[in-house]
This record gives C-alpha cells, sequence and structure tokens, in this order.
C-alpha cells in the first residue's frame, strides 16, 4: 500500500506491505518521470514499511505518481525463515571497522544475526568445507541452529571480535 502526503514543502511516500519473511524487498515509485527507488524496506512486526521524504526539487523528478511497488531484491538462503531469536544479515562485513574483516566478510552468504547482552553474535554455516571467515577461525565455536552447524562469533559493538563463551 503507498500512501503520499505533504509536510510543508516536502513531499512523503509510504510504503507497507504483508512481511512474509522471504527476503529483502525494494520500494519502487512507478511516475511519469520513470520507475524511481525509494529505499529497502523495514521489518515491522509481520508487515514491511518504508517512509521518504523528498523537497520540492526532488520531487519535480518524480512528476506524477501512478502506484508503489514492492519488489524482492534478495531472497533468503532456500527460502528459510532464520531460527528463533536470529535475523539474517545480508551485510556482514558492515559489522567490522578492521580492514581485513572487512574485505574477508564481503562475500559471505546465509549469515545469522543476534544480539544479547551488549554482544553481537554472528553466525556462518558451515558444513565442512572451507572456514568462513577464516581471520577469526579462533574464536569461533560451532553451533546447530535449526539442525544446521554454523561458526558462531561474539563480536563487541565496535565489531572488534571476543573471544567465545565457554560450555
Amino acid at each position: 500500500m503507498l500512501r503520499t502526503g505533504q509536510e510543508g514543502d516536502r513531499f512523503v511516500f509510504t510504503m507497507e506491505c504483508p512481511n512474509n519473511g522471504d527476503g529483502l524487498y525494494k520500494a519502487f515509485l512507478n511516475c511519469s518521470g520513470g520507475r524511481r527507488l525509494l529505499g529497502t524496506m523495514l521489518p515491522e512486526g509481520n508487515h514491511l514499511w518504508l517512509r521518504r521524504t523528498l523537497s520540492k526539487e526532488e520531487s519535480k523528478t518524480v512528476g506524477t505518481v501512478f502506484s508503489g511497488e514492492a519488489v524482492l531484491s534478495y531472497r533468503f538462503p532456500s527460502g528459510e525463515t532464520p531460527p528463533p531469536g536470529w535475523k539474517w544479515e545480508t551485510s556482514p562485513w558492515g559489522l567490522f571497522q578492521d580492514a581485513v574483516l572487512v574485505k574477508s566478510s564481503q562475500n559471505l552468504k546465509g549469515a545469522l544475526l543476534r544480539e544479547e547482552n551488549n554482544v553481537r553474535l554472528l553466525a556462518l554455516p558451515f558444513d565442512g568445507g572451507a572456514f568462513p571467515l577464516t581471520p577469526l577461525f579462533c574464536f569461533a565455536k560451532i553451533y546447530y541452529l535449526s539442525g544446521r552447524p554454523y561458526a558462531v562469533f561474539r563480536l563487541g559493538k565496535n565489531g572488534k571480535p571476543a573471544p567465545p563463551h565457554p560450555q
């Protein structure tokens, strides 16, 4: 559902749609100025939403708005939903400040994230092949989440790795 409005001299676009948990969605405007990306929709409860404001100048490039559209831009692995208490992390490199860790995490797929007690837990699928995030090998602990093995790393809010919890 697309709602439009005006706040002072700014135009407001709000989009909302059901969250079926299958992936990340981008919101687009279909308008006389062509198709315009508004951004990535955020989960809230069992819905996805996005709110964007455009200045009067920016709105001139939009023209007449015909409709809004939510487009699946990234499907979560195998259409699965994440294990309880976890969420999919599509940009794990954004969790790190260290250049080596940023580079090492650029091509990771199927990452999960969870926050507890001011610590971020990053879980990466581990099928016994190449170890994910090799520079942090000694900081990993293998856990089974929803029946699959994951290498789980503890990270401080500053992106620095922390030793694993003892069992």
